[in-house]
C-alpha cells in the first residue's frame, strides 16, 4: 500500500479472510482485516475488497463484513453469481462497492447453478438488479462480450451513467 501510494496510483485491492487466518480463527481474520482497513484509509480511503472463496466460507464473509461495514466506508466484497442467493446479497449490499463475478469454485447443486446458460442468466439478472438499485460503485468482471454489450445496452436504456460501474478482466486471460 505504501508503494502504491508513494507513485500515485489509484488501486484497491482483494484479500482473501483465509489468508488472514479464517480457517483458524475468525476473530483474528476480522482484526487482521481491520489492520489493513485503518492502513488503507490513510491513503484516501484505498478500496479493499474482501474476496469470495468457497461457499462454505460465504457465511464468515458475510459475518465480518456486516462488522466492518459500519466502520469502513472502502469495503466491499464479491458475489458470485452462480450461486443461488446471490440476488440477496445485491440486495444486502446495496451501499457497498461490489464487484461481480459469475463464479469459479465448484459447488453442490443445491446452492449454486450448474449450468453455463444458468449462470449467465443469472449473472445479467443480478447485474440489472445492481445497476438499478445500487448506491455505491459496481465493478462486474467478465470477458464474456455478450455479457458486456448487454450491459452497455441496458445502461444505455435506463439511463446508467457510465460512471456509476466499471468492466474488470483477469490480465493474462
Amino acid at each position: 500500500m505504501d508503494a502504491l501510494h508513494q507513485h500515485g496510483v489509484k488501486a484497491h485491492m482483494s484479500v482473501k479472510l483465509s489468508q488472514l487466518g479464517a480457517e483458524f480463527d475468525l476473530e483474528l481474520a476480522y482484526q487482521n482485516l481491520r489492520v489493513i482497513l485503518l492502513k488503507a484509509n490513510t491513503y484516501n480511503n484505498m478500496h479493499i475488497n474482501i474476496d469470495t472463496e468457497k461457499y462454505a466460507s460465504l457465511q464468515q464473509i458475510v459475518q465480518v463484513l456486516d462488522r466492518l461495514k459500519g466502520e469502513f466506508r472502502n469495503v466491499g466484497t464479491v458475489i458470485q453469481a452462480y450461486l443461488y442467493d446471490s440476488h440477496e446479497l445485491v440486495d444486502k449490499y446495496q451501499d457497498l462497492r461490489l464487484r461481480l463475478v459469475k463464479g469459479a469454485y465448484k459447488e453442490n447443486e443445491s446452492i449454486a447453478f450448474q449450468s453455463k446458460e444458468d449462470v449467465d442468466a443469472n449473472y445479467i439478472k443480478i447485474i440489472e438488479q445492481r445497476l438499478l438499485n445500487a448506491r455505491n460503485f459496481t465493478s462486474i468482471a467478465t470477458h464474456d462480450h455478450r455479457i458486456i454489450n448487454h450491459v452497455k445496452q441496458f445502461m444505455k436504456e435506463n439511463h446508467i451513467e457510465k460512471d456509476r460501474m466499471e468492466f474488470q478482466m483477469l490480465y493474462g486471460f
